[in-house]
């Protein structure tokens, strides 16, 4: 599969790479082995993301949260201060031995599963009937609970690591308990915020195929967005799932009916006027006569084509998502 870069995400990968190289030199020049092997598994999630972004649309604040703590991470198994490791620093002296809080380390795992809670949400999003909504109720337990599992995989990690590398400098159970409690606190502060931040403007995109092409409308005249083409669709009324609300607006544009298929992908923009947010479904048309109701232009375009048209920025990245996705 071929990887193709999106806006941003160049930068972001040379300063991971970077910061694995210089961070490589300090923990072979230490023969800290352990995190020798962190830095592979960094290195395999790295290629993870992106192998699965034309897909998934990682939001560039996740990479980048993911990224931090990646680094934090790193710096608390590499760096010392006054002689002292800084997963072992003290940050707060809130309770004493045996169980040290608050410390560094205990921070990195609420910051850390505080960000795994938010890629457990942007996954699981497109699975539910109305992705818009914030995670309330049993969902909001489900959202905690997959970035508890995550924690729960790392810390099957460091056990394994106590038991291949008995030098190391993990921990032992106290340890082990210490990081779930941290990684459940990162959990519920992320679904907190999630549920506090202000919301974009839900919309649906069409993604209608014919003979090959896809079929993208040109934004009329009076348009903020005047002369850019976009996937046909509209802003989703209260109370209407995705589905409903892409039948009824390219009913309304283009006066024919769709069948709406398979989740495509989601985009998300803040244009000055709005912040958006598109859910792009694959749809088969059905019946009906095409016509421009709402648009000055129609056009069908194979897919490596879409690329020369001027789209919405809110638009390219479903564009983008359609070239790297592998046939079905």
């Amino acid at each position: 599969m071929k990887i193709r870069f999106r806006e941003g995400q160049k930068p972001l990968l040379v300063f991971n790479l970077a910061s694995l190289v210089l961070f490589g030199f300090l923990f072979v020049g230490s023969g800290n082995l352990e995190f020798l092997v962190y830095e592979g598994v960094i290195l395999f999630f790295m290629g993870l993301v992106a192998l699965t972004d034309s897909k998934v649309l990682y939001p560039k604040g996740l990479l980048w949260g993911l990224t931090i703590w990646a680094q934090l991470h790193l710096a608390g198994g590499g760096l010392f201060l006054g002689g002292q490791k800084l997963y072992e620093k003290i940050l707060v002296p809130l309770v004493g031995a045996p169980y040290h809080l608050f410390r560094y380390d205990q921070l990195v795992h609420i910051l850390g599963f505080g960000v795994c809670t938010l890629l457990v949400w942007h996954l699981i999003r497109p699975l539910l009937r109305k992705p818009d909504s914030s995670p309330r109720g049993r969902l909001a337990f489900i959202v905690v609970l997959g970035g508890l599992g995550l924690g729960a995989v790392n810390e099957i990690v460091e056990f394994a690591s106590t038991v291949i590398m008995p030098k190391t400098g993990v921990g032992g159970y106290v340890n082990n308990a210490l990081d779930l409690v941290a990684n459940f606190v990162g959990a519920l502060i992320a679904v907190v915020w999630l549920r506090s931040r202000k919301g974009r403007v839900p919309v649906t995109a069409a993604v209608i195929e014919r003979e090959g092409k896809i079929l993208i409308a040109q934004r009329d005249h009076e348009d903020r967005l005047a002369g850019k083409w976009e996937f046909p669709g509209g802003k989703i009324e209260p109370g209407e799932t995705h589905q409903d609300c892409l039948s009824r607006e390219i009913r309304e544009e283009l006066g024919i009916d769709v069948q709406v298929g398979d989740f495509l992908c989601s985009s998300r923009f803040d244009y000055d006027h709005a912040s958006v947010e598109i859910f792009a479904y694959r749809c088969r048309w059905v019946a009906g006569k095409l016509r421009q109701n709402a648009h000055q232009a129609l056009q069908w375009v194979a897919p490596e084509a879409l690329a020369a048209m001027d789209l919405a920025a809110a638009d390219l990245p479903i564009a983008r998502c359609l070239v790297g996705d592998p046939p079905s």
